[in-house]
């Protein structure tokens, strides 16, 4: 099974997405006929393949896959973020979704790699959906991290454009 993990590892460095996700597959096949193997890490190649060819449902469907197998972690964490990254251009909800787990779990392990980029795309594709409270807390909640300053002209910028969908403009003049 070991070796199957390390020749999806392989062929996923190489940009063979499509055997790399075969080779992913025989791994899982045969990782759960073999006691005490883990070809969990096979899981991640097969992702990354499957987002890399543009086949976002099944990368979805892997995602779930790799949290009931490997619980929480780092890797995850980045899983998430590609994710979310992915769909911010197809699908806003997905974005949010998967932003937010993301930030919980960064939350969690108490680091913050991701940040602010992904509270940025948390509250992007919480205003393209329509969650103008949610979108409106997560900019505020940036706005208190220490920032570049073309970070803080970016938040600035969403916080006064949820204020203006809002319709509350007096307020949108001080994020201005």
């Amino acid at each position: 099974v070991e070796w199957l993990v390390n020749l999806s590892k392989i062929l996923y460095k190489n940009k063979d997405y499509e055997h790399a996700i075969i080779a992913a597959n025989d791994a899982l096949s045969l990782g759960s006929a073999v006691e005490y193997s883990d070809p969990t890490p096979s899981l991640f190649d097969r992702f990354y393949s499957l987002l890399a060819l543009k086949r976002f449902t099944e990368a979805v469907s892997t995602i779930s896959a790799i949290e009931q197998l490997r619980g929480q972690d780092f890797k995850i964490i980045e899983a998430y973020a590609a994710i979310s990254d992915y769909a911010k251009s197809n699908d806003y909800a997905i974005a949010a979704t998967y932003a937010k787990k993301a930030l919980e779990l960064q939350t969690r392990a108490k680091i913050n790699t991701f940040s602010p980029k992904l509270n940025f795309d948390y509250s992007e594709a919480s205003l393209k959906t329509d969650d103008l409270d949610e979108a409106l807390d997560e900019a505020k909640f940036i706005l208190n991290m220490k920032l570049e300053p073309e970070d803080r002209l970016h938040a600035l910028n969403l916080a006064s454009e949820i204020y203006i969908r809002q319709k509350q403009y007096k307020l949108a003049k001080g994020y201005l």
